[in-house]
Formats: structure tokens, C-alpha cells, sequence
């Protein structure tokens, strides 16, 4: 079966003084600065972001707020004239949401004096209204799973149903709503993501699982939301490889499985860094091969030419069956299956995923990112009526390119918007 579905969605998200992240792809930092000895507000002092251009002063409350500030962790500045510069490293912002952090400054006594200060989360999110559970790209790593979909199904008010289908809280698979850097990807024919997010693509998972803005449409039960990795000012890469089998002792339950061979192998790259020729642009570069036997093995005892001598010697036996047959059945003589015995996966897996991404801020008021997604990947799935005849077990092909292409334009310190594009075309 071949289903392609191709789109292009646009939209326009406008942000004022008290807003929030655009659809769930950045978070918002707000605090106010003061003298530590006094407690007045400390006007005109400059808050940046280390290792970016974003930034924000304060007004004559000392009150200050960064808009679209990417997920993650962050090291704020506080530079003034008169006072200590304040450096606070540490602080975590999450899409959809306030990060509060204030600054105490003291006043300058010696020149290039600094004053390091590490952030604390606090217990109490007062500005969290929903059940959301959010996944940072460190937990990501430190957590042991292989796929997003396992971080996804260890969220609390979801589970996975026997044909790998998520569900929110006992709704329909469908009624959940997939997004990827604020544009959604939702499969419209069956439900689920239509593109495949690994796990060291993800910056930030999002999942909603109780009420949520008006800006997540099509979505009943909850969403899930993906913030995918930007490029770093600095050059780095890393690969890994890795390869196992499965081992059980419960070997009359699991065919083969005392075989230890290459049951699973897995490579992974990574790149990341600026790009010298363009204004201040960063790119990322990573993919993965995944080879998979399964623990689900058959024996070839039958083959599929088999199938015609079989039909025809079970209806000609079942026209004149023996009193043995009538209580235990027709047996299937030697002679008929002609399988070479062989053992032979019925869960197995092989896929290859790709990812880009290039950013780049051609003027300091224009952002423009572009991401590209690859997947090529086949699959089986186990049947139990294959399980000597495995050569019938039906497979599954799956090829998609995606394309999602984000401006944002900031107009004042208050307000920007946001256009996101997104074509699609996957192949089953």
C-alpha cells in the first residue's frame, strides 16, 4: 500500500508583552536587577545570553524579559556601568514557559571584578497551568532507551497498544497531536508522527497530556511536542557504535534464541559547528543505521510453494478423515514440506535516519532555520501463523523527506512573529 501525503502549512503566531514561546518552541526569561546593598532597581543594565546575540535591558523598575529564548540550559550576563558584572549560569528554560531569574548587583571596587552565580530550579512552577512533562536533550542522554518512543511511553497517562500506537489518558490514537519545531507533523491517515525523530535530534520533548492552548488545533487527547538541536558556536562530533544479541534460558518459548550471534548493531554520527561563510550561521549534521534480528524467530519447515500440495491433500483428507484425524486433527506429512529448516527473524528491523539542520541570522532582527528530515526503513511484523512458514511474514517499507523552514522576526524588544513552513512527502 502506498500512501503519500504532501503539505504545505503556514502560520503566523504574533507575541505581545505578556506572551509566551511560539507553539511550543521557545521559552521566555523575565527577572529584575537591583543593587544587593540597597534594594533600588538598577535601570539600564544589559542582560545577554552568552553565546548568542539575544538580549534585553532593564527599565526603570529594573524589570527586564528575553522572548524566544531556545530550550535548554542557559548563562545569563548582568553588565552595568558602576557595578560587578553577574554571570549565573545554569538557567533552564522550557517551551511554553516562564524562566524567573533576578539579579543581585554590587558595586564595582575593583576593575574586571565578576561574580559568579549558579541557577536553582525552583519546586513551585507557579506559571505551569497543564499536566506537561518535559524531557530535556541531557536526560535524553542519560536515560537508557534506544527510541523517543520509549521516553514517550515512560510519561505518566500514556500507554502503548499492541500495534505501537500511543494513547493520552484511555483516548484514540488519533486524537493526539504531533509537532515538530512548532509545525505539526500528524499522520491524517492513521495517526502517529509522520516523521522519524531519533533521540539525539531532540533539544526538548513536550508532552501534554492535560489541558493546553488554543494554538495545539486537531488535538483531543494531548500533544507531543519535539524541539529539534540547533548548531553551537564551537565545532564537535561524536560516534558511537554498538552491537548485542538477546539471551533467555526460556529457549522452548523463544525459537533460537540459545543462538548468540549479531542479534542488534547500531551506528551513530554527529556533527556540529558554525559556518564561517555565512553571517553568524551554525549547522548540525547527524544520522544512524539500525540493524535488527529480533528475539521472534520461525523455522522455514514450509515454503511458500508448499502452500498448493498442502490445500490439496487437506481437502482431499478431509472428505474421508480417520476416527484419529476427527479427534486429533490432520496432520501435515513430511513429505509435503520441503522448508530446509532454517531459522529466520520475524521482528526484525533495518532502518537509516538523517538529520540537518542550518541556522543562520542574516541581520540581527531576522532568525531563519531550516531543518531536513531522512528516514528509509523496513520492518517486520511477527505472526504467530508464519511461525513455519516464516517466508510469508508480510514486510514493511517506509521513505519519507521532510522539509520545516522557520523565520521569526522581531520587530521591538516586545513583539515578533513567526512564519513556519513545512513539506512532507513519506512513501509506505
Amino acid at each position: 500500500m502506498v500512501a503519500k501525503n504532501i503539505f504545505i502549512w503556514a502560520f503566523f503566531s504574533f507575541l505581545a508583552l505578556p506572551g509566551q514561546g511560539v507553539a511550543g518552541t521557545s521559552g521566555k526569561i523575565k527577572g529584575r536587577v537591583f543593587d544587593k546593598e540597597t534594594n533600588d532597581p538598577v535601570i539600564g543594565a544589559n542582560i545577554i545570553i552568552q553565546g548568542t546575540t539575544i538580549g534585553a535591558s532593564t527599565d526603570l523598575d529594573g524589570v527586564y524579559f528575553i522572548l524566544n529564548v531556545p530550550p535548554g540550559k542557559h548563562t545569563l550576563e548582568a553588565i552595568t556601568i558602576g557595578y560587578g558584572k553577574v554571570v549565573i549560569t545554569g538557567v533552564e528554560v522550557f517551551s511554553d514557559r516562564s524562566t524567573t531569574q533576578n539579579f543581585a548587583m554590587t558595586t564595582k571596587v575593583i576593575a574586571g571584578e565578576e561574580v559568579v552565580v549558579t541557577a536553582r530550579r525552583s519546586i513551585i512552577e507557579k506559571d505551569r497551568t497543564n499536566t506537561t512533562a518535559y524531557v530535556t536533550g541531557e536526560q535524553i542522554d542519560a536515560l537508557p532507551v534506544q527510541e523517543v518512543e520509549d521516553i514517550i511511553q515512560l510519561q505518566t497517562g500514556i500507554s502503548k497498544d499492541a500495534g505501537g500506537k500511543f494513547h493520552m489518558r484511555g483516548g484514540r490514537s488519533g486524537e493526539i497531536a504531533y509537532m515538530i519545531d512548532g509545525i505539526p507533523v500528524t499522520d491524517q491517515f492513521d495517526g502517529g508522527s509522520s516523521v522519524e525523530i531519533e533521540n539525539s535530534w531532540v533539544q526538548e520533548l513536550q508532552v501534554m497530556s492535560g489541558t493546553f492552548n488554543a494554538e495545539y488545533g486537531q488535538a483531543q487527547s494531548g500533544v507531543i511536542n519535539v524541539v529539534t538541536k540547533s548548531g553551537q558556536r564551537t565545532f564537535s562530533g561524536k560516534f558511537s557504535v554498538w552491537t548485542g544479541d538477546y539471551v533467555s534460558s526460556r529457549d522452548n518459548v523463544f525459537m533460537n534464541i540459545d543462538n548468540i550471534d549479531r542479534g542488534e548493531s547500531n551506528a551513530e554520527f554527529s556533527l556540529s559547528g558554525p559556518v564561517k561563510i555565512l553571517p553568524n550561521a551554525s549547522f548540525v549534521i547527524t544520522a544512524r543505521g539500525y540493524d535488527r534480528q529480533g528475539w521472534l524467530f520461525g523455522q522455514r519447515r514450509t515454503r511458500r510453494e508448499d502452500t498448493t500440495p498442502i490445500q490439496a491433500f487437506f481437502e482431499e483428507a478431509q472428505q474421508h478423515p480417520t476416527d484419529e484425524e476427527r479427534l486429533a486433527g490432520i496432520g501435515i506429512p513430511d513429505s509435503l514440506q520441503t522448508g530446509d529448516g532454517a531459522f529466520v527473524p520475524l521482528n526484525s528491523q533495518r532502518k537509516f535516519t538523517a538529520f540537518g539542520n542550518l541556522s543562520l541570522r542574516p541581520i540581527p532582527s531576522i532568525s531563519l532555520e531550516y531543518s531536513l528530515f531522512l528516514e528509509d526503513q523496513t520492518r517486520e511484523s511477527y505472526s504467530d501463523a508464519r511461525r513455519y512458514a516464516p517466508d510469508g511474514v508480510p514486510e514493511t517499507t517506509r521513505k519519507g523527506v521532510n522539509h520545516i523552514l522557520n523565520l521569526t522576526h522581531t520587530l521591538s524588544p516586545k513583539t515578533f512573529y513567526k512564519i513556519g513552513l513545512s513539506l512532507t512527502g513519506n512513501t509506505e
